[in-house]
């Protein structure tokens, strides 16, 4: 059982923006919530009832309100919230050659929410890379911090279906291979962090046996693959799924943070030290309650004690699109008012 849980438009006043790096710092994790005049406007769309320059608009309008509310928060890092990308998997699909897609969907781990599965059909590869699908930063070049969450590249070799490969191991190579490219070219475009969102490492109810020591090694060195040169722009994050038994392992990796989903963590288990950010998602992305500031700061305490890093991160345990957009930024909020007060009173 995890810890209890239960219980103005943007514009060019972000240039320049430096700040001193607070303790700890804040990040979204991934896909943001879309509003609901862009969700209503895209059903219009479908039933043609408006012009996708209608839909383009109101997307844009979404993702500058975000990057200015991460902004005004004082956050770390700035995501765009994903808003164009239909699901997580979408965008690094349709740059790898070898992968294609279908109509087929499957269930999103154990949420209301789908993606359109990946289908392996001959060697993998980097095929045609478009910067813009995987960050909007047409919307304003200015940003230095920008974040992208991509799939790592176990979950995405776990979560495709592999029509080609005789070895899951050569598949699982050959994407981290694909990816070391794709996280070279994001930080070659201005991307300072990317994150590699590795859930199938915690949650593993699809497969029949338990990790194995060689799986394991397997798993982690496709992410050292993908990491590589730019390992210290790099961190893995890991949701849906208690940590415990490989959490140790993980801390160890060469790259600049780990993350852990503390809706499925049993604290009372866990014990371990790292180098770098040790990112907390401390807010649950699937539930519409909304943190309270106090309560996120005194559990990132107790968490510290447990597992020491050089830095201590705040974010949603996985995207915050599975709540309505005011709850997302309302528990966005939350993060920047709980670092706000570890600031102010650390340890």
């Amino acid at each position: 059982m995890g810890i209890a849980v239960r219980d103005g438009l943007y514009n060019g006043n972000i240039l320049g923006h430096m700040r001193k790096l607070m303790c700890p710092g804040v990040h979204l994790s991934g896909l943001h919530s879309r509003s609901e005049a862009l969700i209503g406007l895209t059903r219009a769309f479908d039933r043609g009832q408006v012009g996708w320059n209608e839909v383009q608009e109101r997307l844009k309008l979404d993702t500058m309100q975000l990057l200015e509310l991460q902004h005004g928060l004082n956050f770390d890092y700035l995501s765009d919230g994903a808003l164009t990308w239909q699901d997580p998997m979408r965008p690094l699909t349709r740059s790898l050659s070898g992968v294609t897609y279908g109509a087929r969907y499957s269930r999103w781990f154990d949420t209301n929410t789908f993606y359109q599965k990946p289908i392996v059909t001959r060697e993998v590869g980097l095929g045609e890379f478009d910067v813009d699908g995987f960050v909007q930063k047409s919307i304003s070049p200015i940003i230095g911090n920008w974040k992208v969450s991509i799939p790592g590249p176990f979950s995405f070799s776990e979560l495709s279906e592999n029509e080609f490969y005789e070895d899951p191991e050569e598949l699982l190579r050959d994407v981290a291979r694909a990816e070391r490219q794709v996280v070279d070219k994001l930080v070659e475009s201005g991307v300072s962090l990317v994150q590699l969102s590795e859930p199938c490492l915690v949650y593993r109810p699809y497969r029949k046996k338990p990790f194995g020591p060689e799986e394991l090694d397997s798993a982690l060195s496709a992410v050292k693959i993908a990491a590589n040169a730019n390992a210290s722009k790099v961190i893995v994050h890991t949701f849906f799924g208690d940590p415990g038994p490989v959490l140790q392992e993980l801390l160890n990796l060469p790259v600049a943070g780990v993350g852990v989903d503390l809706y499925e963590t049993d604290l009372s288990t866990i014990h371990g030290n790292t180098r770098g950010q040790l990112v907390l998602g401390i807010v649950d992305s699937r539930e519409s309650h909304v943190e309270e500031p106090d309560w996120i700061a005194k559990t990132a305490k107790q968490v510290s004690r447990r597992l020491e890093a050089k830095e201590l991160v705040l974010a949603p345990n996985t995207d915050l699109r599975h709540v309505p957009r005011n709850i997302a930024d309302q528990k966005a909020q939350s993060l920047a008012k709980a670092s706000k007060l570890l600031t102010e009173d650390w340890p």
